[in-house]
């Protein structure tokens, strides 16, 4: 990869180690691996509740990102992304944005219906398996399914409408999912004590908040790689600092 495309670190260090820590909003979350001399290379994300992400898909500084899977009912879930459109990366462009090759940079979709499931379908879907493109394929698309939503949701809903997760084999990666379940089954209990949930009375916990990779000092541990990144990227001439 160039020099100058940060993600160069996860191809040189397939072994990150990952951190986790509880917050006002839910959780937050990273993964490291070392990078430049004396420093590390960090790709946070954050989980709000109830049901909200932030993915480390691009540069921290304008990685502003945010993506939501609504639950329906016991089987219909609805996706929702939301992103400023400054962040090329994310809108699968280069940085003189021309299209990067093979990722989706639109969605088609069906035309809505009026019944309760009619809105916002993909065009591809299970009944036509997700528009597998076996030449696609065969020229350097693994799965031949173009765009990693849908491929992301092609394996989703391969495992069925209601998941066995008694069938389960996590491994160190996996420490996000695990520790999200243990916060979100430990709010519904308190919930259901009268408990008011994160941030339904004080959204100011979610202002500022934002995923993506960065270089921090060695150093550093999640929170205070995430707070230097933070003071940063929104404010470069160090204005706050010199005032604090």
């Amino acid at each position: 990869m160039p020099e100058d495309q940060i993600g160069r670190y996860v191809v040189m260090n397939r072994t990150p180690e990952f951190a986790v820590e509880k917050t006002d909003y839910g959780l937050i979350y990273g993964a490291y691996r070392e990078g430049e001399p004396g420093q590390t290379y960090w790709r946070i994300a954050h989980y709000l509740m109830p049901f909200w992400t932030m993915p480390p898909t691009g540069p921290f500084a304008d990685n502003l990102h945010t993506r939501a899977w609504v639950p329906m009912d016991d089987t219909h879930t609805m996706f929702v992304s939301l992103m400023w459109t400054g962040n090329k990366r994310s809108l699968g462009l280069r940085k003189d944005g021309t299209p990067v090759p093979g990722h989706v940079t639109g969605i088609d979709h069906r035309p809505n219906t009026t019944d309760w499931y009619g809105r916002w379908r993909l065009k591809d879907d299970a009944s036509n398996d997700y528009g597998q493109d076996r030449i696609l394929q065969r020229t350097g698309n693994y799965s031949g399914i173009n765009g990693i939503h849908l491929q992301d949701q092609a394996i989703t809903e391969s495992m069925g409408e209601i998941t066995d997760f008694g069938f389960e084999h996590m491994a160190p990666s996996d420490v996000m999912v695990t520790q999200t379940r243990k916060r979100l089954l430990a709010l519904l209990k308190a919930h259901k004590k009268g408990a008011v949930p994160p941030c339904v009375d004080n959204a100011n916990t979610l202002l500022g908040l934002r995923g993506g990779e960065f270089l921090a000092p060695a150093a550093l541990d999640l929170m205070g790689a995430y707070r230097h990144e933070v003071r940063r990227s929104t404010d470069p001439t160090g204005t706050l600092q010199a005032a604090e």
